[in-house]
């Protein structure tokens, strides 16, 4: 078993049953999600390892299908797919690359503000419709990730459902 898979599902275990034993609605609380997180991607210094768990975290702290991150390229004016949260919902997405400005990471890219869509199909910015069909995806939140103000990430959560915010 490899290092990623199984941190992966040391994390997955402790939230299961977190939930199971404190009912369907229960989660940890953020912090603890979070320093777990941190303790789990810190034993690998793999960073493709390191971006899968921090996708599947964003996706169980807000309870998203699927959660994606792309790193910046700025010599390319681009993102780059890093992970997904879902392997096999993501190898099926039909963009690696994505240029700055183009879809709703791209916008976050330019902006460096969140984007919170709560449905792609009505707003033109958004790329790869078939995609979100196919996966019965409907909403969409981005976020810029910054270090002293340069652009090095986004993160993006994909749901069926608009996103709430709690």
């Amino acid at each position: 078993m490899t290092q990623s898979s199984s941190a992966s599902q040391q994390c997955e275990s402790a939230m299961v049953h977190n939930t199971a034993a404190s009912g369907a609605d229960s989660w940890l609380p953020r912090p603890q999600i979070l320093t777990r997180l941190m303790q789990l991607v810190s034993s690998s210094l793999d960073l493709t390892d390191v971006l899968l768990e921090i996708t599947r975290a964003a996706a169980i702290l807000m309870r998203a299908p699927v959660s994606s991150f792309w790193l910046v390229d700025e010599a390319m004016q681009s993102l780059e797919l890093g992970a997904f949260s879902d392997p096999q919902m993501g190898s099926r997405f039909p963009l690696q690359r994505v240029p700055f400005g183009a879809g709703g990471v791209g916008w976050v890219a330019v902006h460096r503000q969140t984007l919170h869509v709560a449905d792609v199909f009505a707003d033109d910015r958004f790329l790869s419709l078939d995609w979100w069909r196919q996966e019965s995806l409907r909403s969409f939140v981005g976020f810029p990730v910054l270090h002293e103000e340069k652009l090095l990430a986004v993160l993006a959560l994909s749901a069926r459902q608009p996103i709430a915010f709690t």
